[in-house]
């Protein structure tokens, strides 16, 4: 990755080992390198508990060059574990990337509009400690025995987690990346994995930049929105990969997606 030199970004996107057809769409879509040249991505994961699984993995990484894999079981709470991993091989490989787009694997990035956003916060900010996404102020925290977020007191015994983005999307300047990853060698594990980054920013000042705006999840709205709706969102939920390949194929026939091309 030589150190990311010349490049906008780099993105690390969560999935689970088994989920070779959705690393597969991601290359050839919103992550493609051809088509975007400032950017790059790479795949975290953690190891199965299918042996075949693993080895099919390790081909796929010789194939592709693209997988960031370390010894642990991959598990919805392991998620966190998995982006400090990410975090490490950032600060370690690609450290001169401007920006790291941390992204789970059912969102779809309109890659130009993101690229054109970054490089206005480039110019119009100092480009240092930039924490972007879906800004939760308030978050309560969930006591529902019956949600997959469920905590008990014995666990957290606050009313609200600190303000964090949702792990859906967010961005950092890849000076933040390094700077959290530090803190994460002294600060205990937490499940939630983006909760956890916002304990981690908790500690530093950083410059909070809220996307929520840009963030689209009513699938609906999308497919039948207008090229000057769609030119305004940047991050996309897809339910499904049926929904990611007509959110791409959408994008793609936008007249503005041809005209922004990096």
């Amino acid at each position: 990755m030589n150190n990311g030199k010349n490049l906008t970004m780099i993105s690390l996107v969560t999935l689970s080992p088994d989920n070779f057809l959705k690393r597969y769409l991601i290359r050839k879509t919103w992550s493609n390198s051809v088509l975007f040249k400032s950017t790059r991505s790479v795949f975290l994961l953690g190891l199965s508990l299918n042996e075949t699984i693993n080895n099919m993995v390790m081909q796929e990484s010789k194939n592709y060059g693209d997988i960031i894999q370390e010894d642990f079981i991959d598990t919805y709470y392991n998620l966190t574990i998995k982006t400090i991993m990410g975090l490490k091989w950032v600060s370690k490989y690609c450290s001169n990337s401007q920006f790291t787009l941390k992204i789970d694997d059912d969102a779809v990035v309109n890659t130009p509009v993101l690229i054109e956003y970054l490089k206005n916060i480039t110019y119009n900010t100092s480009n240092k400690n930039l924490y972007m996404g879906n800004y939760l102020e308030k978050p309560e925290v969930y006591r529902n025995e019956n949600s997959k977020w469920y905590l008990s007191y014995d666990e957290y015994n606050e009313t609200y987690f600190p303000p964090y983005h949702t792990g859906t999307a967010y961005i950092l300047s890849t000076d933040l990346v390094r700077e959290l990853f530090e803190i994460s060698l002294s600060t205990k594990v937490f499940r939630f994995e983006d909760v956890y980054i916002g304990m981690l920013v908790r500690k530093i000042k950083v410059d909070i930049v809220n996307l929520a705006s840009f963030i689209e999840f009513d699938f609906d709205w999308f497919l039948s929105g207008t090229s000057k709706d769609c030119s305004k969102k940047i991050f996309y939920y897809a339910y499904d990969s049926y929904d990611f390949l007509a959110i791409w194929k959408k994008l793609r026939s936008e007249d503005f997606f041809d005209n922004l091309l990096i």
